[in-house]
């Protein structure tokens, strides 16, 4: 399969990924819960990208303000 890519791994880059999997099945991961917490983070993340949006428009009109005011006197 890593042919079909244009990949190409050594016999030790592939012991290592053998290796790595190895690991990861030891750790008994609970994937319900990883994929909740993932999602909880994605829903935090788009609240924050939500507030600095209406935070930077809160600011962009206050500046358009002053810079009206300014302008009337300039």
């Amino acid at each position: 399969m890593s042919n079909e890519l244009g990949i190409e791994l050594t016999k030790e880059q592939m012991n290592e990924i053998i290796s790595l999997m190895k690991g990861i099945s030891k750790l008994n991961l609970d994937i319900d819960e990883i994929k909740g917490q993932l999602q909880d983070i994605s829903g935090k993340i788009d609240k924050i990208t939500e507030q600095n949006i209406e935070i930077r428009s809160l600011l962009e009109r206050i500046l358009d303000a002053i810079t009206n005011f300014f302008g009337k006197f300039f």
